[in-house]
């Protein structure tokens, strides 16, 4: 086995440095892959500003407006691409589909919402002609389901001793989607520890570890309510973010062959669970 990897480090040119690994006794895996990666989690949000603008031109950050049980729902198909450039460094872009299901609950006092628009006295008890928003308590849903293409760029570390091995994950995710002008971006770091274990017919990995998001994410929301002057209509708009950047990751992956690897994970924790699924060929 280690002289099949070298002359395919010979041949393609990587990794580099194969022959310092495979003098240390290293078996290094085919350079280059191509694959498949479905992923499917749930996440809770929080709130990180809020604005509200009129089509009567008034536009702002507001603090009357109530914002709770905020989540994310996300499913990715993604092709992957990757090569070892060092026996300790592997690089690897992804393109592929995102659907998202977005959505919060809302609450907000309607003499809250025209005091906002510039005449609190409008709602006074004398006041005449009185709106009738000045009395109602507005709630419901934010709800969006942005679809679209979804990129990722990243990196994936790893050392190892002996069964034993240490990984390390970053990568950049971005979603173009069709209901909002700025992308759904993501950062993603994931540490891993594991070991390998020799099996009939490949190798086994099996791994734990965390995994941090930092995910910025968009929702809007249009109200059409009657006023004395005509009907007004006010957009709410959020912009999200994780409610827990850290959550767990338990994982294995096989080498069913020198050619082909499957891989599974879960992951869970107070505000996030998920599973990602992905099958390799490597070349």
């Amino acid at each position: 086995m280690h002289a099949e990897g070298a002359q395919e480090a010979r041949t393609w040119g990587l990794p580099w440095l194969a022959g310092t690994a495979e003098s240390r006794g290293v078996s290094l895996p085919r350079p280059l892959g191509v694959g498949a990666m479905a992923v499917h989690y749930r996440e809770d949000l929080t709130l990180d500003e809020l604005v509200l603008s009129a089509d009567t031109g008034q536009r702002g950050g507001v603090d009357f407006i109530d914002i709770d049980n905020a989540e994310i729902t996300t499913e990715i198909l993604q092709l992957r691409f990757d090569a070892w450039l060092f026996p300790f460094m592997n690089v690897f872009a992804m393109v592929g589909l995102a659907d998202n299901d977005v959505s919060a609950d809302y609450s907000f006092q309607g003499d809250d919402l025209i005091a906002f628009l510039g005449d609190e006295s409008r709602c006074a008890p004398d006041a005449s002609p009185r709106p009738a928003a000045c009395d109602m308590t507005f709630t419901g849903e934010i709800g969006q389901k942005p679809e679209g293409a979804s990129y990722s760029l990243g990196t994936l570390l790893a050392v190892g001793r002996g069964p034993y091995f240490a990984l390390a994950g970053i990568s950049y995710t971005w979603n173009d989607v069709d209901t909002v002008d700025d992308s759904i971006e993501t950062l993603a770091v994931s540490p891993r520890f594991g070991r390998r274990f020799e099996v009939n017919g490949g190798e086994v990995a099996v791994y734990a570890g965390g995994l941090y998001l930092d995910s910025d994410v968009q929702l809007s929301k249009q109200l059409r309510f009657a006023a004395p002057d005509g009907d007004i209509e006010v957009t709410i708009t959020t912009y999200e973010q994780n409610a827990k950047r850290w959550s767990y990751v338990a994982g294995a992956s096989w080498d069913v062959s020198r050619d082909w690897n499957i891989q599974g994970e879960v992951g869970y924790g107070s505000s996030r669970e998920g599973v990602l699924a992905s099958v390799t060929r490597r070349f």
